[in-house]
């Protein structure tokens, strides 16, 4: 598959044992995969894991924003119209006894870790194209919307599981 543009250059000759020889280097199709992209720019959609905000950011935590973050380069430069999200998960008891430990409502908490979380990755040049919070009445709305879509199409049932 090709992925440049060419041209066409001027013949040349070149010494050969039976004699001198003209060349003529081939043309690259003018079509490219880059430039078909380029006129329909297909979507690539690439998440990080959602990061708890019960402690601060760590390696870990950066590794897999970074790697996110390459392949999200790399896609635009192939000519894809990419969206990055990442983000804070703002539930959860740990979370919650974090708050407690700090002596600070839940919701003042949460709110400083995500401002935080985002501090670090524009400092690490790698800004979110959506950074999304649990507590966003937008991300409650569209959890809601979906749960009650599975549950109406069968994908939610009580059951039993056991473990193995």
């Amino acid at each position: 598959m090709e992925f440049g543009f060419g041209k066409i250059e001027e013949p040349r000759t070149v010494n050969t044992e039976g004699g001198t020889q003209r060349l003529r280097v081939k043309k690259i199709p003018e079509y490219s995969k880059t430039r078909e992209m380029a006129e329909r720019k297909e979507k690539f959609y690439l998440t990080t894991p959602i990061y708890y905000t019960n402690g601060l950011p760590h390696i870990g935590h950066t590794y897999t924003t970074v790697v996110a973050d390459m392949i999200r380069r790399y896609k635009r430069m192939r000519g894809y119209d990419v969206v990055m999200t990442t983000g804070t998960d703002e539930h959860g008891v740990n979370v919650e006894r974090a708050a407690k430990k700090a002596g600070v409502p839940e919701a003042e908490y949460v709110a400083r870790m995500a401002d935080t979380w985002r501090a670090l990755w524009d400092e690490l040049g790698i800004p979110a194209d959506e950074f999304v919070r649990t507590t966003d009445l937008q991300h409650v709305r569209t959890v809601q919307w979906l749960f009650k879509l599975c549950r109406e199409n069968g994908y939610v049932y009580k059951g039993h599981y056991t473990g193995q």
